[in-house]
């Protein structure tokens, strides 16, 4: 990643460079080792409990620092219709069983499924603070989207492809650039706008970072490790959607004579779904409003959801994992 980040910073400057192809190699990364001793390569762990790490104090700083960017370019009080938050999410094609009802002393209770009951497809959301949502973009893993999908995709909806089906920084670009903004100008938004996202998002490339700027879309990384509480779309929309998304599923199937939902028919029932969920525009504006980023106040967040793991293995937790106060100073 650092070699790709000193690429697209040549590139885009037009420097002499001594690399082949813009791109500096090994040598220049053992010689940028020596030259900043204080950095180190480390294996990432995979921290279940990252969550700890959010406290009340560090979310007011962020609040804090964001009133602190967005005050001076009179961003604070906006109309909610200049204000979004964009994220994704994974939705099974056989989504897991609810509960039903069966005769006592059942060992066990089963639906009948076809194919692979893992099989999901990702879908970005981006939601307005006056309630609105965007079409979403579904992203499949096909070089060309098959004629069958298209078909029966709904109006001004996406489909992307990548890969493997997983969001990547190229398919993020491509989305802000010639999706979202589109979306702005044909809707007469007035700029700048906010685009609140994923503190932990690995999309935001230099080149996304130029086109919004160039094009008055003010990114905000959200905090990490807290967007179970400051972000509108896992507050208040994703659990219900992906509750009613089940029942939605299970309607269609028992309306085909239980025929496996394919991914042509994906696009249909999640558009069925939101079309259901008839609250899903107050859905929206109390997420933004629960989260404190409309109307812009700290003091809507309940911090109490930090506090329900003990404060003894919370305490712990930030002694063993976050730096010191010298360490902070040092870097």
């Amino acid at each position: 990643m650092l070699l790709n980040k000193v690429e697209e910073i040549v590139v885009k400057l037009n420097r002499k460079n001594p690399f082949k192809d813009n791109k500096p190699g090994r040598h220049w990364f053992d010689a940028f080792c020596r030259r900043h001793d204080n950095i180190s390569t480390r294996i990432c762990q995979n921290l279940t409990t990252s969550r700890l790490s959010a406290t009340e104090t560090a979310l007011r700083g962020w609040f804090k620092e964001v009133d602190n960017h967005i005050d001076p370019l009179k961003l604070k009080n906006i109309n909610p219709n200049r204000i979004y938050n964009l994220d994704e999410s994974a939705f099974f094609l056989i989504p897991k069983g609810e509960k039903v009802l069966a005769r006592k002393g059942s060992k066990a209770v089963y639906k009948v499924v076809h194919g692979d009951d893992k099989e999901s497809l990702t879908v970005l959301f981006t939601v307005a603070a006056n309630g609105v949502i965007l079409p979403p973009m579904i992203l499949f893993w096909y070089e060309r989207i098959p004629s069958s999908i298209a078909r029966n995709l709904p109006r001004e909806w996406i489909a992307g492809t990548t890969e493997k089906g997983w969001m990547t920084a190229d398919c993020f670009f491509k989305y802000i650039s010639g999706q979202f903004y589109p979306w702005l100008i044909k809707n007469k938004i007035e700029f700048p706008v906010i685009l609140y996202v994923d503190g932990h998002s690995s999309y935001i490339t230099l080149e996304l970072c130029q086109f919004c700027r160039e094009h008055k879309i003010e990114v905000i990384a959200l905090y990490p490790n807290a967007t179970h509480i400051i972000q509108p779309l896992d507050v208040s929309v994703f659990s219900p959607l992906k509750k009613q998304y089940r029942k939605q599923v299970d309607s269609f199937r028992l309306q085909n004579n239980g025929e496996r939902m394919a991914r042509h028919n994906f696009a249909q029932v999640l558009k069925d779904c939101l079309d259901s969920i008839e609250n899903l525009p107050q859905m929206i504006k109390n997420g933004f409003a629960i989260t404190g980023l409309f109307p812009f106040s700290p003091d809507s967040v309940d911090y109490n959801i930090l506090n329900k793991m003990p404060k003894s293995i919370k305490n712990s937790f930030i002694a063993k994992n976050l730096p010191s106060q010298e360490d902070s100073l040092m870097e």
